[in-house]
């Protein structure tokens, strides 16, 4: 098991069931507890071993290395950066 998954999941069912499910969170609005935490085991991979989980990590990675999204990504950051000191963020 991934660590940590059975307390993200559980945030994640409170959100869904109570406060976060009321005021329409966009990430919790209109789906029901049990199909989000259905969607977050997809996510963490669960049926998966760790080798393939590293596996696909690794592959993500390289996809991303030298990839214009990325590289302008992180110009727009690099951008901010001054804004956000002078602001105070």
């Amino acid at each position: 098991r991934r660590p940590n998954f059975d307390r993200v999941a559980l945030l994640v069912e409170m959100m869904a069931s109570g406060v976060g499910g009321e005021l329409g969170i966009p990430c919790v609005a209109g789906q029901s507890a049990g199909d989000l935490v259905a969607q977050l085991r997809t996510m963490y991979m669960l049926g998966r071993s760790d080798d393939e989980v590293r596996a696909f990590v690794n592959q993500l990675i390289g996809q991303s290395i030298d990839n214009w999204y990325t590289r302008q990504y992180d110009n727009y950051q690099s951008l901010q950066k001054p804004f956000n000191s002078f602001l105070g963020w």
